[in-house]
């Protein structure tokens, strides 16, 4: 007898937002499901921590940079479907964060770290993830076409 595939519960993550000097602290993705892509510093949080642990955690993990939690930002569903199933859905906390130290580099699941203009990101010069524009959107103010 042919089992249901198993349901998709939704995976808790993380980012760090980090603004210094006109620039935005990110990570190119290594791995899949954005691998390739710039998105912010961040991961899943795991049992039991704290979602203020888990954005320095994985903030310092991905890139070394030491930091400490401000605020946060949003909170939102990144949900991939194909024709017939979820994929996966993640539920993203993001948290602007303040930068206390170190230079970007990359580590654990980031092919690439560094602090990046913000005016570049806008530029597209750097493959971005969905979520990076609507949330610096968000923080400076600005308004997009269609809102």
């Amino acid at each position: 007898m042919l089992q249901p595939p198993p349901e998709i519960q939704p995976i808790a993550a993380a980012s760090a937002v980090l603004i210094r000097d006109n620039q935005v602290l990110m990570v190119k993705r290594g791995q899949a499901p954005n691998k390739g892509l710039w998105s912010f510093p961040g991961g899943k949080i795991q049992a039991g921590e704290p979602v203020s642990q888990a954005v320095l955690r994985e903030l310092a993990e991905e890139t070394g940079i030491s930091a400490e939690v401000r605020e946060l930002i949003t909170v939102l569903d990144i949900i991939a479907r194909d024709e017939s199933r979820v994929r996966y859905h993640y539920l993203l906390v993001v948290m602007r964060c303040d930068w206390r130290g170190g230079e970007p580099l990359a580590g654990d699941d980031a092919a690439e770290a560094r602090w990046v203009a913000i005016d570049e990101l806008r530029g597209g010069r750097y493959p971005l993830t969905d979520t990076i524009l609507p949330v610096l959107d968000q923080l400076t103010g600005n308004s997009r076409p269609g809102d």
